[in-house]
C-alpha cells in the first residue's frame, strides 16, 4: 500500500538489500519499459518500430484514419518527446507543430492514451482559480520513450518532464491521480485513495518549501517531497502494489 512505503527507514533498508539499486533504477529509466527486448544497441529502434506499428496499423484499423493524419499522429508524439516542459502544451503548439485539426486534438490524445502511447493528466475538479493552467498534463508512457526521442532528435533529455512522467507511469494504474489548478502555488499532483487524498510535489534543489506550505485543504502530512536520495526517491514508488 502506498502509505506503508512513508517510512525513510525503508529507503535505506533496500539500498541495503539490493545491490547498486540506484544503478539498475537508471537502467530501468532508459530500458525497463519493454523488458523482453534485451540488446541495449537496437531497444529503441525497436521501440519507435513498436510505435509505429501501433500508430499506423493498429490505430488505423480500428479507427481509419487516412496516411497523412496518421502521420501527424506519429509527427505529435515526437512533439512530446522533444518537449522541456508542459506548459508549452497547447492546441496552438501542437496544431503549429503537428498540422493536426484542432478539433481532432482531444480525440487523438484519448486514442493514444487507450493504446499505451500516453498518459494523460488531467486538472482537479476541486481545484479554485481555473484561469492558470491548462486542463491536461500530458506525457508519454514510459521513461524509455523520452530516452528514444532525445536520441532520434539529438535532443536532450527532458528531466522535469522526465521526472514527473515516471511517478505518472508507476501510479496511475493504481490511484486517481489529478493535478491542482492553483494560481501561484502550483504543486504537481494530487493522488486519491480509498482514505486519503496526498500531495505530491516532485521535489528539484532550486524548489523550497515555500512553494506549497500555503497550498489550501492539505495539511502537512499529506504533501509529500521527492528529493532523489533523500526522502522519498522516485523509484521507490515502483515497489507500490
Amino acid at each position: 500500500m502506498l502509505k506503508n512505503i512513508f517510512d525513510k527507514n525503508i529507503v535505506v533498508e533496500l539500498l541495503d538489500k539490493i545491490p547498486n539499486l540506484f544503478i539498475k533504477w537508471q537502467e530501468f529509466l532508459r530500458y525497463g519499459g519493454f523488458p523482453w527486448w534485451s540488446d541495449n544497441e537496437i531497444y529503441y529502434n525497436l521501440l519507435y518500430q513498436n510505435i509505429r506499428k501501433i500508430v499506423l496499423e493498429d490505430i488505423s484499423l480500428e479507427y481509419n484514419f487516412k496516411s497523412v493524419t496518421l502521420r501527424k499522429i506519429l509527427k505529435l508524439l515526437e512533439f512530446l518527446g522533444a518537449l522541456d516542459r508542459q506548459d508549452k502544451i497547447t492546441y496552438e503548439t501542437i496544431v503549429d507543430n503537428t498540422w493536426l485539426d484542432r478539433k481532432e486534438i482531444l480525440h487523438i490524445l484519448d486514442i493514444l492514451w487507450e493504446y499505451n502511447l500516453i498518459n494523460i493528466v488531467k486538472v482537479d475538479s476541486k481545484s479554485t482559480n481555473l484561469s492558470s493552467r491548462t486542463q491536461y498534463k500530458i506525457f508519454l508512457f514510459t521513461g524509455d520513450f523520452y530516452y528514444m526521442f532525445a536520441q532520434m532528435l539529438w535532443k536532450q533529455i527532458p528531466i522535469w518532464i522526465l521526472r514527473e512522467s515516471i511517478f505518472v507511469s508507476m501510479l496511475a494504474p493504481l490511484y486517481k491521480i489529478t493535478f491542482p489548478k492553483w494560481w501561484k502555488q502550483n504543486p504537481d499532483f494530487i493522488l486519491e485513495t480509498k482514505q486519503d487524498r496526498y500531495l505530491f510535489e516532485i521535489w528539484w534543489k532550486s524548489k523550497t518549501n515555500s512553494q506549497i506550505k500555503k497550498i489550501k485543504g492539505f495539511e502537512q502530512k499529506n504533501i509529500v517531497r521527492d528529493v532523489e536520495l533523500d526522502a522519498f526517491p522516485l523509484w521507490l514508488f515502483g515497489f507500490v502494489r
